[in-house]
């Protein structure tokens, strides 16, 4: 989990797409799908990022060795709290997720999935 605080819902909102053009970037796996979704981050209604990324190659068999294959990550920029924010949130494909927020425990303490 990443969080920072901005001087504008703009600077936020540019700093959770420079992580995201980071991640795509990256030659150590792929996006396999990316779509914006409805969620509520710290009790705002807001729009998030979601994406999922496939690790490829070496990186990819480490992380098989330990049950992983793919992370889902949250981008998410809003004014909450007083303050904007930018944050960015993953979990592996086999954490454990409650089957009723479709979300792992840390995450669903800041954002629920509309």
């Amino acid at each position: 989990m990443n969080w920072s605080v901005h001087y504008s819902l703009e600077d936020a909102k540019e700093s959770v797409e420079n992580q995201l053009e980071m991640t795509k970037s990256r030659k150590s796996g792929k996006i396999l799908s990316e779509e914006i979704v409805d969620v509520e981050f710290e009790n705002v209604p807001t729009k998030a990022k979601k994406v999922i990324y496939d690790f490829t190659g070496l990186t990819g068999a480490l992380a098989g060795m330990s049950g992983g294959k793919t992370l889902t990550i949250y981008y998410v920029a809003e004014k909450v709290r007083e303050n904007y924010m930018s944050c960015v949130m993953s979990f592996w494909n086999n954490d454990e997720i409650n089957p009723e927020t479709k979300l792992p425990p840390l995450l669903e303490k800041v954002m629920k999935l509309k």
